[in-house]
């Protein structure tokens, strides 16, 4: 069965929220690897390095569950990659810790294309017949819909998902996607992009721009914290 051809036109750049100067870096040298934000809302940054099989791997909404090839996430906006990044650990109310911030930076980068859009009617339909085996293993779940999409419980479906894109190939063998549009659970008007990073592939498949850090009062983190229902940030 041939894959959907639906996709999403990329904005002229993407924000990611990450550690280092280089958030957009491949997770290999220890002092820009992907450390998970949910661990630091109110603590601050964590004082060991996990792995990235252990730590990355499996949280990811769109990770390879067999570790082959990494994925950058990425929002169209500087305050939607805000909170993506603080929605990851948000648990009920509570106020963002000052020192949440430090050693983190706002960075933009140009995207890959094409990036499958697939909440489209087309690739939901599609998805749903790929992951027929596992779906039935789930009595309540009788479609790989909109809200299996978004659900955070089950986030094996979507990183299964995330496999079915990547695999899809032209009919001379070249990947067909570069990553996946969607959209954010946090609301409607959030884009999000999930970038594969394939294992044989020699450069950074997203195109690096700057990377800044910010302060506590920044407005884009406080229309997070505030979308997120978290109090501001006080100042460091």
């Amino acid at each position: 069965m041939t894959c959907p051809a639906d996709s999403q036109p990329t904005p002229p750049v993407a924000w990611r929220i990450g550690h280092g100067d280089r958030p957009w870096s491949k997770p290999t040298d220890p002092a820009v690897a992907f450390l998970p934000d949910d661990w630091t809302l109110s603590q601050g940054p964590p004082t060991e390095q996990p792995s990235l099989v252990g730590a990355r791997q499996s949280r990811g909404r769109f990770d390879d569950p067999n570790g082959e090839y990494i994925v950058l996430y990425g929002s169209t906006t500087r305050d939607g990659a805000f909170t993506e990044s603080l929605g990851r650990g948000v648990r009920g109310s509570q106020e963002l810790s000052p020192s949440w911030r430090i050693g983190r930076q706002a960075s933009r980068a140009t995207l890959p294309t094409p990036m499958a859009n697939i909440g489209s009617a087309s690739w939901l339909s599609y998805l749903t017949k790929q992951l027929e085996t596992r779906l039935a293993l789930y009595p309540d779940i009788a479609f790989f819909d909109g809200a299996v999409l978004r659900s955070t419980a089950h986030i094996e479906l979507t990183q299964a998902a995330s496999r079915v894109v990547y695999s899809c190939v032209s009919d001379d063998g070249v990947r067909t996607f570069a990553g996946i549009y969607y959209q954010s659970r946090f609301g409607n008007d959030i884009d999000c992009w999930a970038v594969f990073w394939p294992p044989d592939a020699p450069f950074n498949p997203v195109g690096f721009v700057e990377s800044l850090e910010f302060g506590n009062d920044d407005p884009d983190l406080m229309r997070a914290c505030e979308r997120l229902g978290m109090g501001p940030p006080p100042p460091l």
